[in-house]
């Protein structure tokens, strides 16, 4: 397993103070201390949960995983080496047979490679299940956005200033993961937690109830997702957050786990 950080108890700042989209208004909120994972759980790390417990994942199991196509992917001749751009009109997202954690894209796809790649193409009960086998659960979005802002309540893991230069996004025009350590000890946040912005969204425990509905403990039950993805365009903070159904699964979707 990977190391897991200690993050102590304390009052901190989450939330944004210009909110927009799904953002949550600034405000403070006191935490116990508790442990999160330095990086998100990588394709080897997922390959050998599988390998000891047999573990089918829901994309496995329904025979398909969403497959999202970046607006700005650039791609290697194997012989020349010569480097070629590809723009299209916008991200396209499509329903492929054969698409699971193994096979991200599809049918031809393949992990081999990328074993400090963020796993993709796993559900939220596959993000479960893979944390109870190792003795650890998900984050809280709260636990999650603590260790990226640190106890200065910064905006980006890195500091106050806007670098994308410092995570997979849209604008890094790779249209596919990377690994997990790729940017170093400059994009680490301050309790030295790596990858927390761009590569994948991640699977947290928090339910996001929506007003005047009930929760209930179906696979229907909406979750909040933290950190943005190798598609998101814009400035992406450590308050931005999206909504997706437990019993959902795409290549751009990943999760690290806290305990």
């Amino acid at each position: 397993m990977p190391k897991f950080v200690h993050i102590p108890a304390g009052d901190y700042l989450v939330g944004s103070a210009q909110p927009k989209g799904l953002e949550q208004p600034q405000r403070r909120i006191a935490l116990l201390s508790y442990h999160i994972g330095q990086f998100p759980v990588t394709n080897d790390l997922f390959e050998l949960f599988v390998r000891e417990t047999g573990y089918e994942t829901d994309a496995e199991a329904a025979g398909y995983g969403i497959v999202f196509e970046g607006r700005c992917v650039t791609t290697l001749d194997p012989i020349t080496g010569r480097a070629t751009v590809t723009l299209a009109a916008g991200t396209s997202a499509h329903h492929v047979g054969g698409a699971s954690w193994r096979h991200p894209h599809g049918p031809g796809s393949t992990i081999e490679g990328k074993h400090h790649h963020p796993v993709v193409q796993v559900s939220h009960k596959d993000a479960m299940a893979f944390a109870a086998w190792a003795g650890k659960r998900l984050p809280t979005e709260e636990e999650w956005e603590a260790a990226a802002r640190g106890p200065h309540g910064l905006p980006f893991p890195w500091g106050d200033t806007w670098l994308p230069k410092l995570a997979n996004f849209e604008s890094s025009c790779l249209g596919d993961t990377m690994p997990v350590d790729r940017h170093g000890r400059e994009a680490m946040s301050h309790f030295g937690i790596h990858d927390l912005l761009g590569n994948v969204y991640e699977w947290t425990a928090t339910i996001h109830q929506r007003p005047g509905t009930a929760t209930t403990a179906t696979s229907n039950v909406i979750y909040i997702l933290k950190g943005g993805c190798w598609t998101s365009r814009g400035m992406i903070s450590a308050s931005h957050r999206e909504i997706e159904r437990g019993h959902y699964w795409s290549n751009t979707i990943g999760f690290r786990c806290a305990v």
